[in-house]
């Protein structure tokens, strides 16, 4: 039997309420896996629990929305055997699961998760972060900042519409350089 543990955040964005966290458990654990439950209550909690469980584990589940994802793959980097990660959708938008091609039906992603293959991706670092879909700065930053999280739980991601629309009534310009081996930008920019 393997061991995974699920970093679960219950308050993410699409909730599928057609699943509890039990039956999600109990279709995993019909793949020989031996499950447990690590429900987030608060920010940090993602990189805390995937760095403090990571290590006892083959795989870890991550069932929530993007912001999840990002959190958990922050605490993966300094753990010495890492496990696998397979991201179950469970937010709003779900951009990393999509571009996986993992299904957004969750039964059908659970059953494709754990019988499919594994991908190698990228795991870029800026700064002291991880992240893996996207690195934004400015406008796109901005409008994610600045989503209304009540908002958000009642029309979804038409919310990150009204947030870009609000944002770029009052846009900041930036002011950035680019540096890479053998090349230098400076500029500025939104």
């Amino acid at each position: 039997m393997k061991r995974a543990a699920i970093i679960y955040n219950e308050h993410a964005g699409q909730a599928n309420d057609h699943l509890s966290i039990e039956q999600i458990k109990a279709q995993i654990e019909s793949h020989d896996f031996q499950l447990k439950l690590c429900p987030t209550s608060k920010p940090g909690d993602g990189e805390r629990i995937a760095k403090e469980t990571g290590k006892d584990v083959d795989t870890l589940f991550i069932f929530g929305g993007d912001g999840t994802v990002h959190e958990c793959i922050n605490g993966i980097p300094s753990l010495q055997n890492r496990p696998n990660l397979a991201v179950l959708p469970g937010g709003t938008c779900n951009d990393f699961a999509r571009t996986l091609g993992i299904s957004m039906n969750l039964e059908e992603a659970i059953d494709q998760v754990c019988t499919g293959t594994t991908k190698t991706v990228d795991v870029p670092k800026m700064n002291d972060r991880y992240f893996l879909n996207f690195f934004a700065v400015g406008l796109i930053a901005d409008t994610s900042e600045n989503i209304n999280e009540e908002l958000k739980a009642t029309i979804g991601r038409l919310s990150y519409f009204w947030s870009a629309l609000q944002t770029v009534t009052n846009p900041t310009y930036y002011t950035y350089t680019l540096t890479s081996d053998d090349l230098h930008l400076t500029g500025e920019a939104l």
